[in-house]
């Protein structure tokens, strides 16, 4: 089931919003064709909302809930629930924004930057950052609506669930409100995951290996003791997650448009692919990524290059080579 209206997704044509009610929601210094645009076509997808179970949040746990009352006789069932919130736009219902920030006097902004966070104003980030938060918290509330669901339905004693996020997004730090390519720091790459084993293995345990979204499958696949038909690039991570097995990486990479960032224990390091405007920093002294130390660790920015190549592997692919002095995705600092 695809529910529709999300951000700027054309599935409304009309009825336009008056200025009013879209400039509500633009600070007087961002009202341009960019942000007007991104916040009419988004209060038209969303015009008649009334409930809190007309939000986004709640039609998908909802649906998820109807799809297993019809499904509770299934011998097995395999059920993935895509939550686009909470991401951009930020708008809960207001009673979970004023559980942040319960005054009315600023501009009620809930939208993404992609740009300094010194654009705004203090008191305006402040409603932003109190936005973003009232939608984690509706996100929350309606997945335990769904989970409170299987628990009536008694498959929590027989299913395996696992919850992971796809990126995270700046909201003032590093001055910055958005995700970016460069750079690209922990509050984009340090992701979710969680795992609860039917039979209580591991339970509030917390592991603190490197590992990828994509050991996601291989580790659900390998508890339900299937073979994949073909080989699969993650692995089984359960033995990290019950703090028995040895680590799987010795580091990390990810990728963004024309940007790397490569991990390991010691250093943290994002770049452009072929090395230039270099960022590293010294996670045990600096884990907040605040003193990049690239000039005077050329050494270690080749290497950790290096091992990013090695991962894609083994030279950059062409379509990335032509990406050279092109933006790509939100470079902050590279531009």
């Amino acid at each position: 089931m695809w529910i529709r209206g999300q951000e700027c997704d054309p599935y409304r044509s009309g009825p336009y919003p008056s200025q009013e009610e879209i400039l509500a929601h633009i600070p007087e210094n961002l009202r341009n064709e960019r942000f007007i645009n991104f916040i009419s076509k988004y209060l038209m997808n969303v015009a008649g909302r009334c409930y809190e179970e007309d939000y986004f949040p709640a039609r998908v746990f909802k649906a998820g809930a109807r799809w297993l009352e019809r499904n509770q006789d299934a011998e097995k069932f395999f059920l993935v629930l895509d939550s686009f919130d909470p991401h951009e736009p930020w708008d809960p219902p207001i009673s979970y924004r004023k559980m942040y920030d319960p005054d009315e006097d600023t501009i009620d902004f809930l939208a993404s930057l992609y740009g300094r966070a010194d654009q705004l104003s203090g008191r305006v980030l402040k409603r932003l950052r109190a936005n973003y938060a009232g939608e984690v918290t509706l996100v929350d509330h309606w997945l335990g609506y769904f989970l409170e669901e299987m628990k009536n339905l008694g498959l929590m004693d027989n299913t395996l669930i696992a919850v992971i996020s796809d990126h995270g997004h700046c909201l003032g730090e590093h001055n910055l409100v958005s995700k970016q390519g460069h750079p690209m720091t922990r509050e984009i790459c340090d992701l979710l995951l969680m795992i609860r084993h039917p039979e209580g293995e591991g339970a509030e345990m917390v592991c603190e290996s490197l590992v990828y979204n994509y050991d996601l499958p291989a580790t659900i696949l390998a508890r339900l003791g299937i073979e994949p038909e073909k080989p699969m690039e993650g692995r089984d991570i359960w033995s990290l997650a019950l703090g028995k097995g040895k680590e799987i990486y010795d580091h990390i990479s990810c990728g963004w448009g024309p940007f790397v960032m490569v991990r390991d224990r010691h250093y943290w390091y994002n770049a452009y692919l072929w090395g230039e405007v270099p960022l590293l920093y010294d996670l045990e002294k600096d884990p907040k990524l605040e003193k990049n130390i690239a000039q005077e660790h050329p050494d270690i920015c080749e290497k950790m290059k290096n091992l990013a190549i090695a991962d894609a592997g083994g030279e950059i692919p062409e379509f990335l080579k032509k990406l050279k002095g092109k933006p790509g995705c939100t470079p902050l600092l590279a531009s």
